[in-house]
């Protein structure tokens, strides 16, 4: 969904780049936030038109039908659900993290640890 943020517009944009010169396959497990079937569809075709298949058969099904070179999980929470999983039915795949917002949340852990006030002012 690369018009709905930053995050998303990141994720589109690799995909894309692998997808140049790599078959790409994503399984996408939610939206993560409401989308109508309409906008579904076209999140859809738009990876199909830069070269991503897109698959909805189920992470643990695609594991075990096909082979994967490397497995990216976009969020850590995914690899603990589903390490095991990947090293059962992948065990030569590369397993990559994409770590999205780390820098965010160890400043955000460190401004909940900390008494320090942190405004963030708006550009000139």
């Amino acid at each position: 969904m690369p018009d709905r943020g930053s995050g998303e517009l990141r994720l589109f944009s690799l995909l894309k780049i692998l997808a140049a010169s790599h078959q790409v396959t994503v399984y996408t497990w939610s939206w993560g936030q409401e989308v109508d079937d309409d906008a579904k569809l076209r999140y859809r075709e738009n990876l199909v038109a830069e070269g991503v298949v897109h698959e909805s058969l189920g992470l643990r099904a695609l594991l075990q039908r096909d082979r994967y070179d490397a497995i990216v999980f976009e969020w850590y929470y995914w690899v603990d659900w589903y390490l095991q999983d990947v090293k059962t039915w992948q065990p030569d795949a590369k397993i990559l993290i994409d770590t999205v917002d780390i820098e965010f949340r160890r400043l955000a852990l460190h401004h909940g640890l900390s008494r320090v006030r942190v405004n963030v002012l708006p550009a000139p």
